[in-house]
């Protein structure tokens, strides 16, 4: 850091800001209109229900592995397949936005996650459908998040001054899923009713739970989301 530091130091000298400094300052309010619009309130909410089912696998897809008495490096090599698929997702799913309904979009993203936690993850019992997973999910959940500038063209009409208010707004929201989705997946791991009583994954320690909670969650966001009035075509 300091090296990083000492050598980006001279480039200040030449530094100039892009625009002159205003001399008045017109005071501007910020337009909250927005919340009467029950199409905000339906992207919102499925954002935040989205958000917290979103980042558990990820969470836990080492300590499962673990507990499927894989090596180490199964869980690691899982959790970089679903990094580096998401990219292809984030691709498709978006350029499917500019060309078909967003409600499309929507629903293949939130269902093919679901659909892969459901009937992938759930019957995981060894490392071949537990890479399968990784792919599959990695693909289709990491579409979601790029579609917040379709939602936000959608409720603000696409107003330039509105943007950065709801862009602020969705990125909030899914931070605020990621940050209460760990307390919440550590009861449900405690208290999983699945334990010892299903085969694969779903009756491995805990994870039956949080399983079903993470593919419901998706469902969820794939309803509320494609309840939004037909004019949110992409």
């Amino acid at each position: 850091a300091a090296i990083f530091g000492g050598l980006a130091l001279p480039a200040f000298i030449y530094a100039k800001p892009r625009l002159p400094v205003a001399q008045i300052s017109a005071s501007s309010t910020v337009d909250t209109s927005f919340l009467k619009n029950p199409v905000f309130w339906i992207f919102f909410g499925a954002n935040i229900i989205q958000a917290f089912a979103n980042f558990l696998p990820g969470i836990y897809l080492p300590s499962f592995a673990s507990d499927l008495k894989l090596s180490t490096t199964s869980g690691t090599l899982a959790l970089a397949l679903m990094n580096a698929t998401s990219m292809p997702g984030l691709i498709l799913i978006g350029g499917m936005s500019d060309k078909l309904d967003l409600r499309v979009s929507i629903t293949l993203s939130t269902v093919g996650s679901a659909l892969a936690i459901f009937l992938v993850w759930g019957f995981t019992a060894n490392l071949a459908p537990l890479l399968v997973f990784a792919c599959v999910y990695g693909f289709f959940s990491g579409g979601f998040s790029v579609l917040w500038p379709k939602f936000i063209g959608v409720i603000s009409k696409d107003d330039p001054h509105l943007y950065s208010t709801l862009m602020s707004l969705f990125v909030s929201s899914r931070g605020l899923g990621n940050v209460l989705s760990g307390p919440l997946s550590t009861a449900l791991l405690k208290h999983s009713p699945l334990y010892d009583k299903a085969r694969f994954g779903y009756g491995l320690k805990g994870y039956g739970s949080l399983i079903l909670f993470s593919g419901c969650g998706m469902l969820a966001s794939s309803v509320a989301a494609a309840r939004a009035p037909k004019e949110t075509h992409g």
